[in-house]
This record gives structure tokens, C-alpha cells and sequence, in this order.
């Protein structure tokens, strides 16, 4: 195990290919009800048959969240409303860029958003309320932790 970990540390960015996936919120107090989050996601990387960029949550009005030391989370439960964005952008396969965006949006309770982005833009799509109907985009790890 600590071989594991040493390898780990030893890649650049591996940090965050080595930790599992997790969920992480952005409010102080207790976990709150999927009725009163919005719910912000990264698909999980052979979600799609192409090779599109990936978008990983970083921040949200200028709190850090996901960083190369801390590792991105899967999924990042947010308070709804107005919003400001930070996302970690790069190409999938193979690596040729990496960037930061920045992406103002609304995001309403009780929606799940899937994080993506190109060279120039980054979006939160809107995928509804229904968890069923983004549950196969979502990685394993965290898929029980979302359910609830």
C-alpha cells in the first residue's frame, strides 16, 4: 500500500488520478437534502464514446474546492442561486492543453449540472432533477452517496 501511495505522489497530477472519487460540499453545517443543492458533476471518463475535453469543478465564488494538491471532486453539492464557476479544463487523450475557466450561471435546487468545456468556454448543462437519468454518467464511487 504505501508503494501505491509513493508511486502516486511521485507522478505529476497524480493526486487526483490516485484518490477515489468523492462528493464535496460547499456550505458550511450538516449535508442538506438534494431538494436544497444543486448538484455540479464531472461525467466519468468513458461516459461518451468520443474523446471530449474534461471539466473539473475548482471553485465557486472565488473558494477553492478542487485543486492539483486536494484532487478535483466528482460531484460538488453547491447552495443554488447566482453563481461564479471556476473549472479546470483539459483535453482528455491525449493531453495537448490545460486551462481555467471561469463561467457565471444560476443553478436552481434539486438540478444536477454536468461540468464540460472546450478551449474557449466552460458550461454547466442543466440535466433536470431526475437522478436516474444521470446516475450511468456518474463514476461508481459515487454513485450510492448522490442516490440518497
Amino acid at each position: 500500500m504505501r508503494r501505491t501511495s509513493l508511486a502516486c505522489l511521485a507522478l505529476s497530477g497524480a493526486l487526483t488520478a490516485c484518490s477515489a472519487p468523492e462528493v464535496r460540499n460547499t456550505y458550511e453545517g450538516p449535508d442538506r437534502s438534494r431538494a436544497e443543492v444543486a448538484v455540479l458533476f464531472t461525467p466519468r471518463p468513458d461516459a461518451y464514446p468520443d474523446k471530449r475535453s474534461r471539466a473539473h469543478f475548482s471553485a465557486v465564488d472565488g473558494k477553492h474546492y478542487g485543486t492539483y494538491m486536494a484532487g478535483y471532486p466528482a460531484a460538488t453539492k453547491v447552495v443554488p442561486g447566482e453563481v461564479m464557476i471556476k473549472v479546470n479544463c483539459f483535453d482528455a487523450q491525449p493531453a495537448k492543453w490545460e486551462t481555467f475557466l471561469l463561467l457565471r450561471t444560476r443553478l436552481e435546487a434539486g438540478h444536477y449540472y454536468e461540468l464540460a468545456c472546450d478551449h474557449f468556454t466552460a458550461s454547466a448543462i442543466d440535466r433536470g432533477t431526475n437522478y436516474e437519468s444521470i446516475r450511468h454518467l456518474l463514476p461508481a464511487a459515487i454513485q450510492d452517496q448522490l442516490a440518497r
